[in-house]
């Protein structure tokens, strides 16, 4: 993790809060913390470090490059993933950061990692490139903090990601850009933008696939009120 500035007493207490509670996540479908402390380097700085769970396989991201996933594959991932965060947000730790980098299909099912570790970083500003999807929920990238309510929305657009095939870059080969409609096809009318944008890429037909039931999931998790979301 990145350096603390020499005597910065705040931020060094931050990390041993923060590191505390996610070394309390233990779950299977968690990429569990083991250790943590601080290290000298020769030049004085002091360097936090978190020891977790080496997990085997590639992150959904990677998936993603290849093409969409079918909607009942699609629906394993993110119920799975569903299932690590209702074990950390009952343990009161919000993920924070739910992109699909951090969600790693291994051998043994689908593994989460990076909990809580958003207080630790700055703000990413990756997600909110032109034309890409942004994970963010609207309150999260307005500065609030992280909440159940935001890692529904990230999880909600992970579900569109999935299903419409959009890889790390935002865009994937044949994809166009269309008016985010999360409510489906069939229900007529562009519904909320995504992340704050009018457009994002999407695949037509690979969303012409999904059943009406499953884009009214992921327009709930979108919902603009926190709320009401799931």
């Amino acid at each position: 993790l990145a350096a603390h500035a020499a005597g910065d007493t705040v931020a060094q207490a931050r990390f041993r809060l923060v590191a505390r509670t996610v070394l309390q996540l233990s779950d299977p479908g968690i990429a569990q913390v083991r250790e943590f402390g601080e290290a000298e380097l020769a030049d004085g700085r002091t360097v936090p470090y978190l020891v977790r769970d080496l997990i085997p396989g590639r992150t959904l991201g990677e998936r993603l490059r290849a093409g969409p996933l079918r909607p009942g594959e699609a629906l394993r991932v993110v119920a799975a993933t569903a299932d690590a965060l209702a074990m950390a947000h009952r343990a009161g730790i919000a993920h924070g950061h739910l992109v699909p980098a951090n969600i790693v299909l291994a051998p043994s099912g689908v593994r989460v990692t990076d909990f809580g570790l958003w207080a630790l970083r700055p703000r990413p500003d990756e997600d909110r490139t032109h034309g890409a999807l942004s994970y963010a929920a609207p309150e999260l990238a307005e500065g609030g903090p992280a909440t159940p309510a935001a890692d529904m929305y990230a999880l909600g657009v992970v579900f569109v990601a999935c299903l419409a095939g959009i890889g790390p870059g935002g865009l994937t080969p044949g994809q166009v850009h269309t008016p985010v409609n999360p409510a489906g096809p069939a229900s007529g009318g562009a519904g909320p933008a995504i992340g704050g944008a009018d457009h994002a890429a999407f695949d037509d037909q690979a969303l012409d696939m999904v059943p009406p039931g499953l884009a009214a999931l992921w327009a709930a998790c979108l919902g603009p009120n926190p709320a009401e979301r799931p």
